[in-house]
């Protein structure tokens, strides 16, 4: 019934995480280039998650609210374990959180802390957690229909994601959908490139674009996300506030997240 009337009419979708329910996400990114740890290197991070995200009664002004938590994190350095990373450092800055949302993925409150991650990576927000994870996408709201794209952005950080977003396809078994993403920022380094906000203790200016495509599959029955993979690249150019020169750094990022079968 809903592929015959995809072929006449866009198709509503909404997210459903009902009152009790709890799924169960697979993440895995994957960072190669230059990663800004330890001063910054050349090297390839590989970062497996596990996250759940439980359904809780509705907030007071009816909106559908969940619970998420990090319940493991693997990260590989090199193809060696990351050990200074576990699962208590990384709950440290990604504890469970609640937040209320649209029935088309719109965050409208999040007890997210308000602390700053010790790296600046694209696509990383200590309160877009469930940007990353079980809310990839906002979905469109006037239903998704087979080669009608649609757009919307969301803040990381200081500036926004701008994402487009095109059905595929659309049937009983599933809603694909092609996805592109940019975002541009600029941030402050010290000598030892960590970042900073005082431009006082900034030794470089780093400015940064980030772009990617993708896929995604919703299910409409569910009302979740059961496949996502994005590849995207980001470019650096670094300036020495003090002598002015710049050199160039490049960062490539694949996020990939499945949601577990009961």
């Amino acid at each position: 019934m809903l592929t015959l009337l995809a072929a006449a009419a866009a198709v509503k979708l909404a997210y459903s995480f009902p009152a009790g329910t709890s799924r169960t996400y697979d993440v895995a990114v994957i960072f190669d280039g230059y990663v800004p740890l330890f001063g910054g290197n050349q090297g390839k991070v590989e970062a497996d998650l596990v996250v759940t995200a439980k359904g809780l009664a509705a907030a007071a002004d009816g909106s559908p609210q969940v619970l998420s938590s990090l319940d493991d994190i693997h990260v590989l350095l090199d193809g060696n374990p990351l050990n200074v990373v576990t699962k208590e450092s990384a709950v440290a800055f990604f504890p469970p959180t609640t937040i209320s949302m649209t029935p088309l993925g719109e965050t409208l409150k999040t007890n997210a802390p308000d602390s700053t991650l010790p790296v600046k990576l694209p696509g990383l927000d200590i309160k877009r957690f469930p940007d990353i994870t079980y809310i990839p996408l906002q979905l469109p709201p006037d239903g998704a229909e087979v080669g009608k794209p649609y757009t919307f952005k969301r803040k990381f950080g200081d500036s926004d994601i701008d994402y487009t977003v095109t059905p595929t396809k659309v049937g009983d078994a599933g809603v694909d959908m092609d996805v592109a993403l940019k975002q541009s920022y600029t941030v402050f380094e010290t000598d030892g490139k960590d970042v900073t906000t005082e431009r006082k203790d900034a030794a470089s200016e780093v400015k940064t674009d980030w772009a990617g495509k993708g896929t995604a599959t919703f299910d409409p029955n569910l009302g979740a996300f059961t496949a996502v993979r994005v590849d995207a690249n980001a470019h650096s150019i670094v300036t020495d506030l003090t002598t002015k020169q710049q050199s160039t750094r490049d960062l490539k990022t694949t996020l990939t997240i499945k949601l577990r079968k009961d």
